[in-house]
C-alpha cells in the first residue's frame, strides 16, 4: 500500500552528501520548498497542491530554505494547529473536484518540518472554481493548474489534451468492466452505489441510504444472509440523518518522531543508476558527482531524465547547472566538466588472440556477447576481469539487459572491493546508453 510518510519515502525527499541539514533535494514536478508556513499564503498553497493534483501528485515542505536549501525547520506552531477544517474549506472554496491530501507535521534532527503530500486526483481535471480577490490574484476562475519542472502554470493545450484523453480512456475502462459484470450478475439484480457521495440506488425501489464518505473507506461488504459480526466487521449502525461531509479527504496532522534522509554516497549514485528506475529529482545527482572526488561515475541518464522532465534542458543548462555549484566541490566538478567537453576515456582493453594469457578474457567476452547468457550463467571467479572487459561491449541490447543487471549485482556485493572497476565500467555503459542524448 502507498505510503507518502514512509521513512523510505521522506528519506528520499531529504538527500544529502554530507552535512544532513544541508540537503540536495531539488524542486521537482512533485517538490516544493517553504522556509515557513504563513496563513496568508495559503492561496498559493491550494494552487500548488490543485497543481500537483492535476499531475502525479506531490509534497510541500515547510521548513526549508530554497536557495541553499538549508533545512531550518519551522519556528513556530501555526502549521501544526492550523485548523484542518479550515484548510479543506479553503481547498473547496477555490476547487473542484476535491483535492485528497496528508498533512504531518515530521521530526527531522531536532526540528519540526511540516509536510502536505496532495495525492494525484482520480477525477481530473481539477478547475479553479473562483478567482482570489486581492489586488494581485493568484487564482483565476476557470483556470486548471498543472505542475511543470519546478513550477506550477495554467496548463498548456497539448497536456490538457492528454489529461482528457486519458480521463475518457479510464471511464471507457470502468464502463466496460461495470457492465460486465452486470451481465454476469443479471441486470435485473443489480443496484447501484454512488462512491462519491455515498448515495445506494436500490433495484426497483425508492429506497436510499446515505453512507458518510469516511465511512465508505472501513466498510466490509457482506453476502445477504450471511449477516455476522465477524464476517461483516466493521459493520454500520445508521441513526438519523447523516450530516453532510466535506468533500476533500484530509488525515490529522501527527508527529512522525524521526526522519533519516539519505546520505548520495558515490555508491548510491551509481545503484540508483543501475537500477534504471528513474528519480524525481535527477539533477541532485549531477550535484552529488560535483561534490566527490572520482573521475568515472554515470551522469548522461541523469541528464536524460532531467530532459524527460524539461523538454528545454540542454548541454548548455546543464553546464550552467554545474557552474552554479560553488559550495563544497571538489575535483568532481573540474572531471564532470572535461568529460563533457571530450570524453574518449573509455579505451578497450586490448586481445592478442596469440596469447594464452588472454584466452581468459576472450572467453568472458564470449560469455558476454552471448545473448542466450543470464546473469545467473556467469561465473563468479575472475570478476575484475570481468568488468575490465566490458568496455569490449559494444551491443546496447547486452549492456542493458545483461551488463547493467551483473553491474548491480557486483555493486551491491562487492563494491568496495571492486569499487574504481565499478565506477568505470558503469560510466562506460552510462555513456554508450545515454551520451546521445547530450550531442
Amino acid at each position: 500500500m502507498f505510503d507518502p510518510f514512509s521513512e523510505k519515502r521522506l528519506g528520499k525527499v531529504f538527500k544529502y552528501n554530507s552535512n544532513p541539514y544541508k540537503i540536495i533535494s531539488r524542486e521537482s514536478s512533485t517538490l516544493e520548498f517553504k522556509e515557513s508556513f504563513n496563513t496568508k499564503a495559503i492561496p498559493k498553497y491550494i494552487k500548488t497542491m490543485a497543481a500537483f493534483s492535476n499531475k502525479d501528485g506531490g509534497y510541500i515542505i515547510f521548513g526549508v530554505k530554497d536557495k541553499p536549501r538549508i533545512v531550518v525547520g519551522l519556528s513556530n506552531d501555526i502549521f501544526e494547529t492550523y485548523d484542518d477544517e479550515k484548510f479543506t474549506k479553503k481547498l473547496n472554496e477555490y476547487f473542484a473536484p476535491e483535492i485528497r491530501y496528508e498533512r504531518r507535521l515530521i521530526r527531522y534532527g531536532d526540528l519540526n518540518i511540516g509536510v502536505i503530500y496532495v495525492y494525484p486526483s482520480k477525477n481530473k481535471p481539477v478547475i479553479c472554481k473562483s478567482s482570489n480577490q486581492t489586488s494581485e490574484p493568484i487564482t483565476r476562475e476557470g483556470a486548471i493548474y498543472y505542475r511543470y519542472n519546478a513550477q506550477t502554470c495554467e496548463i498548456k493545450y497539448p497536456d490538457l489534451i492528454l489529461l482528457l484523453e486519458n480521463r475518457q480512456a479510464l471511464e471507457r475502462e470502468c464502463w466496460l468492466k461495470a457492465i460486465s459484470k452486470m451481465a454476469t450478475i443479471g441486470i435485473g439484480e443489480v443496484s447501484l452505489l454512488n462512491m462519491k457521495n455515498g448515495e445506494l440506488l436500490l433495484n426497483n425501489s425508492k429506497a436510499k441510504v446515505l453512507i458518510d464518505s469516511e465511512t465508505m473507506k472501513e466498510i466490509n461488504f457482506i453476502k445477504e444472509g450471511e449477516f455476522s459480526e465477524k464476517k461483516g466487521a466493521p459493520t454500520l449502525k445508521l441513526i438519523g440523518e447523516i450530516p453532510k461531509v466535506s468533500s476533500a479527504v484530509v488525515k490529522k496532522s501527527s508527529t512522525i518522531e524521526k526522519i533519516v534522509p539519505t546520505n548520495i554516497t558515490e555508491k548510491y549514485l551509481l545503484l540508483t543508476y543501475l537500477k534504471q528506475t528513474g528519480t524525481q529529482s535527477p539533477l541532485s545527482y549531477i550535484d552529488s558527482f560535483c561534490r566527490f572526488s572520482v573521475k568515472y561515475l554515470p551522469f548522461y541518464y541523469y541528464v536524460y531524465l532531467e530532459m524527460q522532465i524539461n523538454p528545454e534542458f540542454n548541454k548548455e543548462a546543464l553546464l550552467k547547472e554545474i557552474n552554479k555549484n560553488k559550495e563544497d566541490s571538489k575535483q568532481g566538478k573540474d572531471y564532470l566538466l572535461a568529460r563533457i567537453e571530450n570524453d574518449n576515456n573509455f579505451v578497450p582493453d586490448k586481445i592478442n588472440p596469440q596469447n594464452p594469457a588472454h584466452k581468459i578474457k576472450q572467453d568472458i567476452i564470449a560469455i558476454l556477447n552471448d545473448k542466450n547468457t543470464k546473469v545467473k550463467d556467469i561465473p563468479s571467479e575472475n570478476i575484475d576481469i570481468q568488468l575490465k572487459v566490458i568496455l569490449n561491449i559494444t551491443d546496447e541490447e547486452r549492456i542493458r539487459n545483461l551488463i547493467i543487471p551483473l553491474l548491480k549485482k557486483y555493486t551491491e556485493q562487492h563494491y568496495e572491493v571492486y569499487k574504481s572497476l565499478l565506477r568505470k565500467a558503469a560510466a562506460y555503459t552510462d555513456k554508450v546508453l545515454y551520451a546521445k542524448h547530450l550531442e
